[in-house]
């Protein structure tokens, strides 16, 4: 499945993958947030993981408050659009999860806190569905018609402090940390070790 994905739809000049492939089955050359989640399921091979990280953290997608879902370069961006453009906490999440699964623990952190800090400074600290992808001179700004409270935007915490800490499931039913956390407070982890019954740090 890496190999087939990789072969249709990787951009040797943008080292990065493509969107989407049209009815033509051209590649679509914009370079979005998408990509991220193809971190988080594991489907980026190893060879290519470096370079997609790379442009995941060039100013044109994480100078704003997390990751825009569409690079500010790109043709269709605009700040104050729902997929072209806005940051949606949830979607910088699981890009962090995806970041940390493949060893990049520290860009993880250093975009969920820009999400962090952005729902620290929004009404009732409540995340929002999304906000827009202004640059982070500009305080965080709630797209017009975004959900507040919004369950997947309330959700991103918790997949930035699974990234955090690189949290996973053990055999025996406890939960396995390969890293420690600057974004997090160590005492974070007190209710995982409640309901699962301890944290295993592993390197």
């Amino acid at each position: 499945m890496e190999r087939r994905f990789d072969d249709q739809f990787w951009l040797p000049d943008r080292s990065f993958y493509g969107l989407a492939k049209t009815g033509a089955g051209d590649i679509v050359d914009a370079v979005t947030s998408n990509v991220g989640h193809c971190l988080w399921t594991g489907l980026v091979p190893e060879a290519r993981a470096g370079a997609v990280v790379e442009t995941l953290q060039q100013p044109e997608l994480a100078d704003s408050w997390g990751i825009r879902t569409m690079s500010a370069t790109d043709a269709g961006y605009s700040p104050v659009s729902y997929h072209a453009g806005g940051v949606w906490p949830h979607d910088t999440s699981l890009v962090a999860v995806g970041l940390g699964r493949y060893g990049y623990g520290d860009v993880a952190e250093r975009i969920g806190r820009h999400v962090l800090v952005a729902g620290a400074r929004t009404r009732h600290e409540r995340l929002p569905e999304l906000y827009c992808g202004f640059d982070r001179e500009t305080a965080p700004t709630p797209y017009p018609a975004t959900c507040v409270p919004q369950a997947w935007g309330a959700g991103a915490p918790f997949a930035l402090l699974r990234a955090a800490f690189g949290l996973s499931p053990a055999d025996d039913g406890t939960v396995v940390s390969t890293r420690s956390s600057s974004l997090f407070p160590e005492r974070a982890l007190d209710p995982v070790r409640d309901r699962w019954g301890g944290v295993e740090r592993r390197r």
